[in-house]
């Protein structure tokens, strides 16, 4: 509970004819709330604030865990989209080396067979 102006003054004055110094006495009167808000904190008040922080922490967590997955669904979709796409690039650098390799073999077999021809 916080102390009068009235109670103030009264510690004050007692103290200084007990303790001679002024310095000392404010000190002492330092510990003992002037307003309502200076209160020391009560457990029940203290399990209040700490209930309210948790399920404040609890919210802020539940955010960020929606918030990753959605990241994570992101890239996933990328990644896959990104594999496909590569997919899609090696096959179709794999028709073209094939049939460049088809071409030039029939190429060399049509050069061979006139050469052959040519001989005989």
């Amino acid at each position: 509970m916080a102390l009068t102006e009235r109670s103030r003054s009264a510690l004050y004055q007692g103290l200084g004819t007990i303790i001679d110094d002024e310095e000392a006495v404010r000190e002492v009167l330092s510990h003992f709330p002037a307003r309502d808000v200076e209160e020391p904190v009560t457990k029940d008040h203290l399990r209040a604030e700490m209930a309210e922080l948790r399920a404040e922490l609890r919210a802020a967590i539940r955010d960020l865990d929606h918030r990753m997955a959605a990241g994570f669904a992101a890239a996933d979709q990328r990644m896959t989209t990104g594999f496909a796409e590569t997919h899609r690039l090696i096959e179709a650098r794999a028709r073209d080396a094939q049939r460049w390799t088809i071409g030039t073999m029939i190429a060399l077999m049509a050069v061979i067979v006139a050469a052959l021809t040519a001989l005989s």
